[in-house]
C-alpha cells in the first residue's frame, strides 16, 4: 500500500480486504479501492473507495470527481468554523 505514495510509482490503484471486528467478535471483511492521484503541483493525494469496478469508474476520473468535491468540502470547513456550527444539535 506504500509504494502509491512513491514519487516513481507506475500503480495507480490497488485494492485490498479489510478485516473489521466489533470487540473481536462477527469479523467481517470489506474490499477498499485506493486509487492514486497526482495533483498538478506533483502532491500525491490516495483516495479511498468503494466504487470497485475499474472498468466503470476509470482511475482517470477520480481527478475530477476529487476536485469538484474539494470545494464542496471547503464551504463545509468554513461554515462550521465561522458560524461554529459545532456548537449546535
Amino acid at each position: 500500500m506504500n509504494e502509491l505514495f512513491e514519487k516513481d510509482c507506475q500503480i495507480q490503484e490497488k485494492t485490498i480486504d479489510i478485516q473489521i471486528s466489533k470487540s473481536g467478535k462477527d469479523t467481517r471483511s470489506i474490499k477498499l479501492r485506493f486509487v492514486r492521484v497526482v495533483l498538478k503541483t506533483g502532491e500525491i493525494e490516495i483516495l479511498a473507495t468503494s466504487l470497485l469496478d475499474n472498468e466503470r469508474y476509470k482511475v482517470e476520473n477520480f481527478k475530477d470527481l476529487y476536485f469538484l468535491r474539494w470545494g464542496i468540502e471547503t464551504y463545509y470547513d468554513v461554515l462550521k468554523n465561522n458560524l461554529s456550527l459545532e456548537n449546535f444539535t
